[in-house]
């Protein structure tokens, strides 16, 4: 197999908001680059790091991002684990999709175990909802409780989902529910 890559160098003679500048203008763009879909499963081949040259001509690194697996930018050095481990979505942004960008049902990694979506735009944790345990095991008890966070309509708690919060088991009796536990729109069970 052959590895071709870019790489470009800018330098600059002061700390100013340029390096920055540019790091964020390639990450607006980065998304939408087909280069996310290069590469043989498990590789991050879309990735771009600022940072400082020391005197010795190291680097010190002060900001990475990297296309993922969903085509989705990611902030940090790169999750080459398969699956990648599961990070919590800001939004639809980030959310997760129902494929990876090979065309693969999306899998992640959470508290030791294989999660696979079942929705096309998740931003909910695995074991609360959206998600399938990779070998039909589910997790014993009710998924913990999650503040809404995402304004998404589709992360409310509908009439009959069950969680657990504060040692204790609920069930949902309001639809579009945002409320905690105890406080409205739920029936201690």
């Amino acid at each position: 197999m052959t590895t071709t890559v870019v790489l470009a160098m800018v330098s600059f003679e002061d700390d100013t908001a340029s390096p920055l500048f540019i790091y964020n203008q390639i990450q607006s763009v980065m998304v939408n680059a087909s280069v996310a879909r290069i590469g043989e499963a498990g590789e991050r081949t879309s990735y771009v790091t600022v940072g400082t040259e020391n005197a010795d001509g190291t680097i010190n690194r002060t900001n990475h991002m990297y296309v993922d697996a969903f085509g989705i930018v990611r902030e940090g050095a790169p999750d080459l684990s398969d699956p990648p481990a599961w990070i919590a979505p800001t939004g639809a942004q980030d959310a997760y999709p129902l494929l990876d960008v090979r065309g693969s049902p999306a899998r992640v990694a959470h508290n030791g175990e294989t999660w696979i979506t079942q929705s096309a735009v998740n931003t909910q944790e695995p074991g609360v909802s959206g998600w399938s345990m990779e070998g039909g095991a589910e997790p014993e008890g009710y998924p913990s409780w999650q503040p809404w966070t995402t304004g998404l309509n589709g992360d409310l708690y509908q009439v009959g989902d069950r969680v657990n919060h504060n040692g204790s088991d609920w069930e949902a009796n309001t639809g579009n529910n945002h409320w905690e536990p105890s406080v409205f729109g739920w029936t201690q069970l």
